[in-house]
């Protein structure tokens, strides 16, 4: 299974577990070996977690989003925020 990347959000392994302490759920649809492109390059997925967030700017406004978790531990990004949310929450 490949997702189309620039339609999801992506965050980091490292990021879930060492900084945010967060349990990394399966895959909705039990997809063993799911994969994701981004800036060229291939990397496998481990699961997803929700996140609470907001911009600072908008302090009262929350979003809810599913981030897809990267197996790899050390990508080149955190967190990326996808085209599909970014326009649903007018960024």
């Amino acid at each position: 299974m490949v997702f189309n990347t620039s339609d999801i959000n992506l965050i980091s392994s490292e990021l879930v577990v060492e900084d945010l302490g967060l349990e990394i759920h399966p895959l909705d649809n039990n997809a063993e070996s799911a994969l994701v492109t981004y800036s060229g390059q291939e990397f496998k997925v481990k699961g997803y977690v929700e996140l609470v967030w907001r911009l600072q700017e908008k302090k009262k406004k929350q979003f809810t989003t599913r981030f897809v978790v990267t197996a790899e531990s050390n990508p080149p990004f955190d967190a990326v925020l996808g085209r599909k949310a970014t326009r649903e929450y007018g960024l």
